[in-house]
């Protein structure tokens, strides 16, 4: 009697383990799916975050404030606008450079190489780190003038470099076009005010 006592006993304890194994691989199971879960939600996140169409004018968003572009532009559009264009900032001063050569405005080099000698100093040019939600620290042009939006695409208007001669003032700008075709350069020159 003793001797089926203690396999009783026994098989109850082995059923009790098994039960035990039973709710933590279950319990493992859900974890597991809940963090792949969270983990899928997290990357695959849509950013619907858009700037409404139209026109926007004289925005006043300068070089350094990242804040502004955020407002602005909203994540989804940086997404685009850092997938095609060139983050370095090297490519680009040579990309406008060579167009600004073409339409004889040698004027404008020595700008764009005193700005690329001070990027290789500090080694910081302008990047968008969309998962992180973080810029680097030096956009290339120095004031963002006009931002103009049809759909998918955003032509932008910035001004590459203010003079000021016999009280007038030149503004020495670049349009350039984002969609998801890529960056294109629109146009180059200056404007009297």
């Amino acid at each position: 009697m003793k001797e089926l006592k203690g396999i009783s006993i026994w098989k109850h304890l082995d059923q009790i383990k098994r039960i035990l194994i039973l709710v933590l691989m279950v319990s493992a199971l859900i974890h597991w799916a809940s963090f792949w879960l969270i983990a899928k939600l997290a990357l695959n996140r849509n950013i619907t975050v858009q700037i409404p169409p139209g026109t926007y004018q004289n925005t006043a968003i300068e070089k350094g404030n990242n804040k502004g572009y955020m407002e602005l532009w909203g994540m989804h559009f940086l997404e685009v606008i850092t997938e095609f264009s060139p983050s370095n900032y090297e490519a680009k001063a040579n990309y406008l450079l060579s167009y600004a050569s073409s339409k004889g405005e040698k004027s404008m080099r020595p700008k764009f190489l005193d700005g690329l000698k001070e990027v290789k100093e500090t080694n910081a040019y302008q990047e968008f780190h969309p998962k992180m939600g973080t810029w680097k620290s030096t956009w290339l042009t120095h004031e963002l003038w006009r931002v103009e939006v049809e759909g998918d695409v955003v032509r932008e208007t910035s001004v590459l470099n203010t003079v000021t001669r016999n009280k007038k003032t030149r503004k020495y700008y670049v349009d350039i076009k984002y969609s998801k075709d890529g960056i294109q350069l629109e146009d180059f020159g200056y404007v009297d005010q």
